[in-house]
């Protein structure tokens, strides 16, 4: 597993006011297209926040059971990225954050099921959609979107987690 830390501000543990753990799943089909949820337009992989007593793989599963509909029971890798973002100004809040987010490849053909989605809130009241780009387009999709300029970071954050696994995306274990 790769470990990056992102601090531009320099903060210290001890700056920090609230931490978050969240996973993120980099799902890749044997076609080599890469699943991108939109969220009222701004792109991301398929993921969301660890829930207390819940340890990242628990968690990788349930969100991406939740997001597609898809059923990674039997997934068993460990993550590719381990990201330590600090951030002063988390969400505009005013608030210093330390936000851990592990990384998974997931190699699957299993489709995507609409009908047995359970989103958050959030995703349910919004332009919640499901697309599957081929990987090769991906820097293309995200740069050229409309929501560039918003989630630049985010997006440049992406390609990141991407290019350390590619190796793993062309020669790793096989689909599931």
């Amino acid at each position: 597993m790769v470990i990056k830390n992102v601090n531009p501000n320099n903060l210290s543990k001890d700056d920090v006011d609230r931490v978050v753990k969240r996973v993120k799943a980099i799902i890749v089909n044997s076609n080599n297209e890469i699943l991108i949820c939109s969220v009222n337009g701004n792109f991301a992989f398929v993921g969301g926040h660890i829930e207390e007593n819940e340890n990242p793989l628990v968690a990788l599963k349930r969100e991406i059971k939740e997001e597609t509909g898809i059923d990674i029971k039997n997934y068993s890798q460990k993550p590719v990225l381990m990201l330590n973002k600090f951030d002063n100004n988390y969400f505009n809040s005013g608030k210093s954050c330390l936000s851990t987010i592990y990384y998974y490849l997931v190699k699957t053909d299993k489709q995507i099921d609409m009908s047995t989605l359970n989103l958050d809130e959030k995703e349910s009241q919004s332009d919640f959609r499901l697309y599957y780009f081929p990987l090769a387009e991906l820097k293309t999709v995200l740069f050229e979107s409309e929501s560039y300029e918003r989630k630049k970071d985010l997006y440049k954050e992406m390609l990141d987690a991407v290019e350390v696994c590619m190796d793993k995306i062309t020669n790793g274990p096989s689909f599931n």
